[in-house]
């Protein structure tokens, strides 16, 4: 028998706007949330999304997305939310005060990429109370360089680029597979309202979790279900 989510099937992405499938999605049902939402800063996600929205409509948007990220997230579930360092459009911080108004801000942490032409992005790690799921501990050697951490030094591979995935902002693979491996275990279901390329939704069917994404874009959806076919998952 085919296992759902509501009425969903797991382990599929879906091409819908993230808001109208979070709404489908049941109240604690979700052990893990990784996503990375636009960032309003005029990137070409293509017809079907405009990244530069006014702010007041921008803020109703994601503080719309965080309030049903809270409500499927199940009381010891985890939030990683991955947004732009650009200090001068006050993006990190916005969302700072957006998420705090729902969830304890665990940490912060940052994404360094070691590239000489971007310095990295902000990871807030955020939980509904201040208990939370970890399967590792703090003296073990690939905690103390995950979360125990403050920043993720995370450089993309030969297979991840622009040019191969078609995609303007996609994740390294290893920034889900750090939160898949520190705060879930198999079977435990991994959420992303915004696809992109599938990495997240790659890497825990790689760890053998399950999943669900939603991506507005029906291109993106094109690529990210090529990348989950591949009997090699790159």
């Amino acid at each position: 028998m085919t296992e759902k989510l509501g009425e969903f099937e797991r382990n599929k992405i879906y091409c819908m706007d993230c808001l109208e499938g979070l709404k489908k999605i049941p109240d604690n049902s979700v052990d893990l949330i990784i996503t990375s939402p636009p960032y309003n800063i005029g990137i070409d996600y293509g017809e079907t999304y405009e990244d530069n929205q006014e702010s007041e409509e921008y803020k109703e948007f994601i503080k719309n997305v965080l309030l049903e990220c809270k409500r499927v997230l199940k009381e010891k579930g985890l939030l990683g939310w991955v947004v732009g360092n650009q200090r001068n459009s006050g993006m990190p911080h916005h969302h700072y005060f957006w998420l705090k108004e729902n969830f304890e801000i665990i940490k912060e942490m940052f994404w360094y990429k070691g590239l000489y032409y971007i310095q990295g992005e902000t990871i807030f790690v955020c939980s509904k109370t201040k208990e939370y799921n970890c399967y590792y501990k703090r003296n073990d050697g690939f905690y103390s360089n995950g979360q125990f951490s403050t920043v993720w030094e995370m450089r993309y591979n030969k297979q991840e680029s622009r040019e191969k995935l078609n995609h303007f902002a996609f994740f390294v693979k290893q920034l889900p597979y750090n939160f898949i491996k520190i705060n879930t275990k198999e079977g435990d279901i991994v959420l992303d309202p915004f696809v992109g390329s599938g990495t997240t939704c790659l890497v825990a069917k790689q760890q053998n979790r399950k999943f669900i994404g939603f991506e507005i874009n029906p291109e993106y959806v094109k690529i990210a279900n090529k990348r989950l076919a591949q009997e090699i998952l790159i």
